[in-house]
Protein backbone atom coordinates (compact mmCIF):
# COMPACT_ATOMS: atom_id res chain seq x y z
CA UNK A 1 0.00 0.00 0.00
CA UNK A 2 1.31 3.60 -0.62
CA UNK A 3 1.01 6.71 1.54
CA UNK A 4 0.59 10.15 -0.48
CA UNK A 5 1.49 13.09 1.58
CA UNK A 6 -0.54 16.51 0.67
CA UNK A 7 1.29 18.62 2.28
CA UNK A 8 -0.95 21.82 2.31
CA UNK A 9 -5.19 22.44 2.63
CA UNK A 10 -5.85 25.20 0.03
CA UNK A 11 -9.35 26.23 0.22
CA UNK A 12 -12.88 25.55 0.09
CA UNK A 13 -13.64 25.74 -3.69
CA UNK A 14 -16.98 24.90 -4.43
CA UNK A 15 -17.82 28.65 -6.07
CA UNK A 16 -20.50 31.29 -4.96
CA UNK A 17 -23.30 29.29 -5.07
CA UNK A 18 -22.32 26.84 -2.40
CA UNK A 19 -18.66 27.13 -1.41
CA UNK A 20 -18.22 24.73 1.44
CA UNK A 21 -19.46 21.80 -1.47
CA UNK A 22 -15.70 21.60 -2.49
CA UNK A 23 -12.50 21.34 -0.69
CA UNK A 24 -9.23 21.77 -2.99
CA UNK A 25 -5.58 20.44 -1.61
CA UNK A 26 -1.98 21.03 -3.15
CA UNK A 27 1.79 21.32 -2.58
CA UNK A 28 1.37 17.10 -2.53
CA UNK A 29 4.23 14.66 -3.10
CA UNK A 30 5.67 14.53 -6.63
CA UNK A 31 4.99 12.31 -8.93
CA UNK A 32 7.52 10.61 -10.68
CA UNK A 33 8.52 12.89 -13.39
CA UNK A 34 5.54 15.16 -13.12
CA UNK A 35 3.82 17.82 -10.92
CA UNK A 36 2.55 17.73 -6.99
CA UNK A 37 -0.29 15.95 -6.21
CA UNK A 38 -3.45 18.05 -5.85
CA UNK A 39 -6.86 16.64 -4.93
CA UNK A 40 -10.54 18.26 -4.56
CA UNK A 41 -12.61 16.33 -3.00
CA UNK A 42 -16.55 17.35 -3.62
CA UNK A 43 -18.93 16.90 -0.02
CA UNK A 44 -21.97 15.61 -0.90
CA UNK A 45 -25.43 15.23 1.44
CA UNK A 46 -25.86 10.93 2.25
CA UNK A 47 -26.76 9.22 5.14
CA UNK A 48 -23.44 7.80 5.62
CA UNK A 49 -19.70 9.25 5.75
CA UNK A 50 -18.69 7.06 2.62
CA UNK A 51 -16.22 7.79 0.00
CA UNK A 52 -18.18 7.09 -3.23
CA UNK A 53 -16.11 7.65 -6.16
CA UNK A 54 -12.26 8.65 -6.73
CA UNK A 55 -10.54 9.54 -9.90
CA UNK A 56 -7.50 10.68 -11.34
CA UNK A 57 -8.72 13.16 -14.35
CA UNK A 58 -5.36 14.44 -14.98
CA UNK A 59 -2.24 13.09 -14.04
CA UNK A 60 -1.22 13.51 -10.62
CA UNK A 61 -4.68 15.30 -9.99
CA UNK A 62 -7.64 13.35 -8.09
CA UNK A 63 -10.77 14.05 -7.40
CA UNK A 64 -12.88 12.43 -4.70
CA UNK A 65 -16.31 12.55 -4.06
CA UNK A 66 -17.50 12.08 -0.48
CA UNK A 67 -21.04 11.94 0.93
CA UNK A 68 -21.74 12.70 4.59
CA UNK A 69 -24.83 13.43 6.76
CA UNK A 70 -22.47 16.87 7.88
CA UNK A 71 -23.21 17.80 4.16
CA UNK A 72 -26.92 18.07 4.52
CA UNK A 73 -28.92 21.08 4.88
CA UNK A 74 -30.16 21.69 8.58
CA UNK A 75 -34.10 20.40 8.06
CA UNK A 76 -34.80 23.90 9.75
CA UNK A 77 -33.20 25.79 7.15
CA UNK A 78 -35.61 24.04 4.30
CA UNK A 79 -38.58 26.26 3.29
CA UNK A 80 -41.37 23.61 2.41
CA UNK A 81 -42.74 24.13 -1.02
CA UNK A 82 -45.36 22.26 -1.55
CA UNK A 83 -48.65 23.63 -3.01
CA UNK A 84 -52.15 21.83 -2.69
CA UNK A 85 -53.68 20.62 -5.85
Amino acid sequence: MSVIVYKRWLEWSGGDEDKYKEQLYDKGQGCWNGPERSTRVVVECGEETELVDATEPAKCEYRFVLRSPAACPDPATITDVHEEL
